[in-house]
């Protein structure tokens, strides 16, 4: 999953939760705790509504 996210955010630049639930093809409530943690380890930033890749 975070290897789909990287190269969405790599093609695009940000994703929003709503993008990253449809391509995972799963609920609001685990795309959620994904993309905060993938916040907690540093691998991407929220900004604002999206994320996009940290560095």
């Amino acid at each position: 999953m975070t290897g789909r996210i990287r190269a969405e955010l790599k093609k695009n630049g940000l994703i929003t939760l709503g993008e990253t639930r449809d391509m995972l093809n799963t609920t609001r409530k685990y795309v959620q705790a994904l993309l905060e943690h993938l916040d907690s380890i540093g691998v991407t930033q929220r900004e604002g509504d999206a994320r996009k890749l940290r560095g």
